[in-house]
């Protein structure tokens, strides 16, 4: 059996592919496509079982769906709770997590940011780099989201250093969301007092009443 194609729908809907594309992508109110025309195209559509090519997607919506995770080497603990609070949250989205473990002795962090950005990932989390000063700036011009989970605070930080952690969040939103459209979210590790998750809540999840959940708390 013939595999369905744009063209075909197009077709047999009696309309322009462009027309078709538009319907498929879920854009047809946006560019004021009746509603008796869009309900057509999608009857062909479901008719032929067509199946939306991934690259096509892709190229469309600008979008790989995938999130590039960057491993440091022995930090199999880290990476197991990572991997198993992750995994199920960005299959739900229909994202899938692309890892890269850079090997010992700590060489190898650059090849694996170049090979997501070849890759085109949304977004890339890095597990306690060691190098992110030498391509941090690359994914700041290329406008891709950085997420870096480092090590935990020293206990021995001097009792003078405060952290205005709503203060910080509030920048975070100035300068990032509102210019970006990004969402924020929160990754920490679970305990009763806990100032930073405390500040992200109010100032970013209740300033916009923002329903979804955004935060992740980590046992270990």
């Amino acid at each position: 059996m013939k595999r369905a194609s744009l063209k075909s729908i197009a077709a047999a809907a009696g309309v322009s592919k462009t027309t078709a594309s538009f319907v498929l992508n879920g854009k047809g109110k946006q560019h004021k496509i009746n509603t008796t025309t869009q309900e057509r195209i999608l009857e062909e559509a479901r008719q032929q079982n067509y199946q939306p090519s991934f690259l096509a997607q892709t190229l469309s919506s600008g979008k790989t769906m995938t999130i590039g995770l960057l491993l440091p080497q022995n930090e199999d603990n880290l990476a197991n709770a990572l991997l198993h609070h992750l995994i199920p949250e960005l299959q739900l989205l229909n994202y899938r997590l692309l890892p890269g473990i850079a090997p010992e002795p700590n060489f190898g962090e650059r090849e694996i940011i170049d090979d997501f950005i070849l890759r085109q990932t949304d977004a890339i989390v890095a597990v306690k780099p060691l190098h992110e000063n030498e391509w941090a700036g690359s994914l700041a011009i290329l406008q891709t989201p950085l997420v870096i989970i480092s090590n935990e605070e020293s206990s021995v930080l001097p009792n003078t250093i405060k952290h205005d952690y709503a203060q910080i969040i509030n920048m975070l939103i100035q300068q990032h969301f509102q210019h970006h459209k990004k969402a924020i979210g929160f990754i920490g590790k679970e305990r009763d007092n806990n100032p930073r998750l405390k500040a992200y809540l109010s100032c970013y999840i209740e300033r916009f009443d923002i329903s979804s959940n955004y935060h992740y708390l980590l046992k270990q």
